[in-house]
């Protein structure tokens, strides 16, 4: 059995997973956009699974909890940014319904002290609840 925490500052959500035997397994930050009436954009920020329990499902749950919320917020697209070299986070947010939106330039992110990112965007409207 898993249990997820909530815990809401103004536009953001913090997810956190905890398991009956373990410490917190899970976390995922997640900003909702717009004010009422317009075009509403949600991004998921800093998905991290332990070490010990990654490939139990316990990121995927976390990122299918957010759609389902931000959902039910209104939100249409939702958006996440993932490390160019990082194939298991963009594995987990393809098998999620993500798809590449945009890659950023080496050039820029050596410019922001960073590794190059994607961007990986969803359309809601087709998430099947």
């Amino acid at each position: 059995m898993c249990m997820c925490y909530l815990a809401s500052l103004p536009a953001w959500h913090t997810f956190s997973l905890k398991l009956p035997t373990h410490a917190g397994v899970g976390l995922m930050v997640a900003a909702w956009h717009g004010p009422d009436g317009e075009e509403r954009r949600g991004y998921l920020s800093n998905v991290c699974v332990a070490i010990a329990m990654q490939r139990n499902g316990i990121g995927t749950r976390l990122v299918k909890y957010a759609q389902v919320l931000a959902l039910k917020q209104g939100i249409s697209d939702l958006y996440a940014h993932v490390a160019v070299d990082n194939e298991s986070a963009t594995a987990l947010y393809k098998k999620c319904g993500f798809e590449l939106e945009d890659q950023e330039r080496p050039a820029d992110a050596r410019l922001m002290a960073r590794p190059a990112r994607l961007l990986l965007w969803m359309d809601l409207s087709r998430l099947e609840c």
